[in-house]
């Protein structure tokens, strides 16, 4: 790890030296972040504490030269012990040790909010989500005053059918408007994968814009907040094939009977989560389904699979370790008694298809 990061902005610093390290590659990189952290903030104590020394200096100096000769002796001696006094302070400030870094950063458990106590008002919000907004948050939700009977909401959100929390939950943001004396309340807000809210967070506004000034922001480091910073882009990564499930399960359309032709659906991380193809794959009856499931093999690697299911033919699946699949998408065939489907999820998260229709008789 070679990596130069004096010149590294300090919000770069923070998601490096907090961010999940699975690598020692990363694991270096994330000491050498705290590292430079830790040197800036001794640098800027330092400087604090020479600037207030020079200002109590210079404020001594302007004071004896606009003072003339003592007229009496206790005059003399107030203007001693003055002059005492300050050199007191001075000592004193060069005595302040300097201040933690950790103490100068964000608390960078950005859940640690889920820690605190549950409020009246989180549980409301709870129950207001539930009703035909979201049903299924598996942690918080944790609520923000923003102001002007605006509030930011932050929740983990299961994409299992049956609501299962797996270490594969979207990280959710919300904003609210519930204008008092109202009866109603409206809202906007977003979901990211795992690896997205490590990296970047997650930003909403309540016009739906994810830039510009007046963002809420959660993650990758720090508390649910305010944010101007212009460089947030938590919702503008690159899609993949993992945004089909998650998206697909968290706003698409419910799949009936998601468990069938599942072996171990225990071991469900992700999904099933209808993937939408055609109206003329609706219409024909054919249905198609992506979910993600963990290896039946001790630390192996998760699999992601396609599932092709008609009424009238025996279901196909089509599975891929994750990586694999991340790098070179997945198809599944489905040949029913009028035609041959090929579905296909790709790397962008994509869905391409083509049918074959078969000959009569």
């Amino acid at each position: 790890m070679n990596r130069d990061l004096s010149e590294a902005y300090d919000r770069e610093l923070e998601r490096l030296a907090y961010s999940r390290a699975d690598t020692s590659e990363r694991v270096a990189l994330a000491d050498a972040a705290a590292q430079e952290l830790a040197r800036r903030a001794d640098v800027a104590a330092a400087e604090r504490a020479s600037a207030e020394l020079a200002a109590s200096i210079a404020n001594l100096a302007e004071q004896n030269e606009r003072e003339s000769a003592p007229d009496d002796a206790d005059d003399g001696r107030r203007r001693r012990m003055r002059a005492v006094g300050v050199a007191g302070v001075i000592s004193a400030l060069l005595a302040i040790p300097m201040i933690g870094w950790a103490l100068a950063l964000p608390d960078p458990d950005p859940l640690a909010i889920f820690d605190e106590p549950e409020s009246q008002e989180d549980r409301e919000w709870a129950s207001r989500l539930q009703q035909g907004y979201t049903s299924n948050i598996t942690r918080g939700p944790r609520v923000t005053p923003l102001g002007n009977d605006r509030f930011g909401i932050v929740y983990r959100a299961s994409t299992v059918p049956d609501g299962r929390s797996t270490e594969w939950d979207l990280y959710c943001i919300t904003v609210a408007d519930l204008p008092e004396g109202s009866g109603g309340w409206s809202a906007g807000g977003s979901c990211v994968l795992p690896s997205v809210f490590e990296e970047a967070g997650v930003v909403a506004s309540p016009g739906g814009s994810t830039s510009g000034s007046g963002l809420f922001a959660w993650g990758p480091v720090g508390s649910p907040r305010l944010e101007n910073d212009q460089s947030l882009h938590g919702n503008e990564q690159t899609l993949s094939v993992l945004d089909v499930i998650a998206f697909g399960a968290y706003g698409g359309s419910a799949v009936v009977e998601p468990f069938d032709d599942i072996d171990e659906p225990d071991r469900l991380l992700m999904g099933p989560s209808a993937v939408y193809v055609s109206r003329e794959a609706e219409g024909s009856g054919a249905d198609f389904s992506a979910y993600l499931i963990d290896s039946a093999e001790l630390d192996g690697e998760p699999e992601y699979c396609l599932r092709a299911r008609h009424p009238e033919v025996a279901s196909t699946t089509s599975c891929g370790a994750l990586s694999r699949v991340e790098r070179s998408g997945l198809t599944v065939q489905l040949r029913t008694p009028e035609s041959v489907w090929t579905v296909g999820v790709n790397i962008d998260g994509s869905i391409s298809s083509s049918v074959f229709p078969l000959a009569a008789g």
